[in-house]
């Protein structure tokens, strides 16, 4: 016959296991190995063992290095060893800025970085050739290509409108100082756009003589 109090159940119920505070210093999963090894294998784990295996695996592999160089006839150099580093992508050189924190580095920044500045076709750019990327010296070099082409078509346009209003020209002088007007000149009509161009002017006997027409009536006028 075992004796009972009514008061120890009571006493066993309210009673609290007591529990650590301290932060345990075992990883999730060293505590799931433990409790694997406790279930499978029948006994746990130690830190002490884990030692012993490491420094035993050490041992033999000391070992067998050695008897691998006494049974070759050439030396063979001892196997490198990788160690596992863990190496912060960090500058190595931490350099301390002299701008207080509240400011961002938008307001460090020069006009030009913030607005790019829209530059024209064939604008001069006040850096070197040195400074220039590949890119921005294609384009230099294709924005001069094309004013010595603009200005060549602009050329021959000039001296074929002076070829076909006065083709019988020959003083060159003449023909240059003609050309020099043309080109400061803006209200003159090319191509179809002059009326009977082709007509009154085929061959330089009639504009001379239309010329001469427009002297003469210029002196009427003036003698009346």
């Amino acid at each position: 016959v075992i004796r009972k109090f009514a008061g120890n159940e009571e006493d066993k119920k309210n009673k609290l296991e007591e529990v650590s505070m301290e932060k345990s210093k075992e990883g999730l999963g060293e505590i799931y190995e433990k409790e694997y090894m406790k279930t499978a294998m029948g006994f746990e784990a130690d830190d002490e063992s884990k030692q012993d295996q490491e420094e035993i695996e050490v041992m033999f592999k000391s070992l067998c290095w050695k008897l691998d160089a006494l049974s070759n006839y050439h030396f063979t150099p001892k196997p490198a060893v990788k160690e596992l580093q863990v190496k912060p992508a960090v500058p190595a050189i931490a350099m301390e800025e002299v701008v207080p924190i509240s400011v961002s580095d938008a307001n460090l920044k020069a006009p030009e970085e913030v607005y790019e500045k829209k530059r024209k076709r064939g604008e001069a750019v006040l850096q070197s050739k040195e400074e220039m990327t590949q890119t921005e010296r294609k384009a230099l070099r294709n924005a001069k290509k094309h004013a010595r082409r603009k200005e060549k078509r602009q050329r021959e346009f000039d001296e074929r409108l002076v070829a076909k209003l006065n083709p019988g020209l020959g003083n060159k002088y003449e023909k240059k100082k003609m050309l020099e007007s043309i080109a400061g000149a803006k209200n003159i009509t090319t191509g179809k756009q002059i009326e009977g161009s082709s007509k009154q002017f085929s061959n330089s006997k009639e504009f001379f003589s239309r010329l001469q027409d427009e002297v003469q009536e210029k002196i009427r006028n003036a003698s009346k």
